[in-house]
């Protein structure tokens, strides 16, 4: 995997982590909300490149690119939670 890709899901999971603590305490709507899930679209599609596809797997509270494990964050850490509260394995 490419080093781009990874930085890329790496920025996507950190600003998705905050879009939804931010849209706790807010709205959907509100003005960083949007601002935030924008940015992870945008890092998001950066990531998937010219594949068109990406695979993001939870394994307990990790989270891996494929085969490769995210390297821990407190957004990497909080994002698998979320999706481990979800019931959600892989996207």
């Amino acid at each position: 995997m490419k080093n781009r890709r990874l930085v890329a899901m790496d920025q996507c999971v950190r600003q998705l982590s905050t879009a939804v603590s931010t849209a706790s305490l807010y709205s959907a709507e509100h003005p960083q909300v949007v601002r935030l899930f924008t940015s992870a679209r945008e890092s998001l599609l950066e990531a998937i490149g010219e594949d068109r596809e990406i695979s993001l797997l939870r394994v307990d509270d990790q989270l891996a690119i494929g085969s490769q494990p995210m390297p821990a964050s407190l957004y990497v850490d909080r994002f698998a939670r979320m999706l481990r509260i979800s019931g959600i394995g892989h996207v």
